[in-house]
């Protein structure tokens, strides 16, 4: 028996469609390295002001930037955050219509969520649960609350990316 969410997932081919891609084809030989390694500890560095805002996916796709490519970190990221954008600005519109359309508040959750989970943005895929929330019981106020705090939680997690990229950006600029 499928839950709620599977048959809507298993339908939508684009979810973060370049992002998850570029994961997949590289994911093997990042995970391969990161257990040989004995762990992402390097990362720690990069990433200790940000443990509540990541977890440790973002650790796995930094150690796909080591086993592929310096750039792919400085790449993914602004990929990303252009993708919850979009999400977050469609969501608005979707809320600002009537009738709301909670079928497609929810489809935007599933490619939302999975985006920021694949990418370890733990905050915001925790925010992601009471827009869900919200839209299955079709309550509109909930939904714009929820949407709210949603934007909120990506605007701290923007503020630590940004600090990731133009780091990542000078460590590449130094390698070079």
């Amino acid at each position: 028996m499928r839950r709620q969410g599977e048959k809507r997932w298993s339908g939508r081919a684009s979810f973060c469609p370049k992002m998850m891609t570029s994961l997949r084809e590289r994911g093997a030989d990042g995970r391969r390295n990161l257990s040989q390694r004995g762990g992402a500890s390097n990362v720690k560095s990069v990433t200790c002001n940000c443990r509540e805002i990541l977890d440790y996916h973002f650790e796995v796709v930094h150690s796909l930037k080591e086993a592929n490519s310096p750039f792919f970190l400085a790449e993914i990221l602004p990929l990303f955050c252009h993708n919850v954008q979009t999400t977050l600005r469609d969501m608005s519109r979707i809320l600002e219509k009537e009738p709301v359309s909670y079928y497609d508040i929810e489809e935007l959750y599933f490619k939302l969520r999975g985006c920021t989970s694949s990418i370890g943005a733990r905050r915001v895929a925790l925010a992601c649960l009471k827009l869900h929330q919200a839209a299955a019981n079709k309550n509109k106020d909930g939904c714009v609350m929820a949407l709210n705090g949603l934007k909120h939680e990506y605007k701290i997690l923007r503020r630590s990316l940004d600090k990731i990229i133009e780091l990542e950006r000078r460590i590449v600029s130094h390698q070079s």
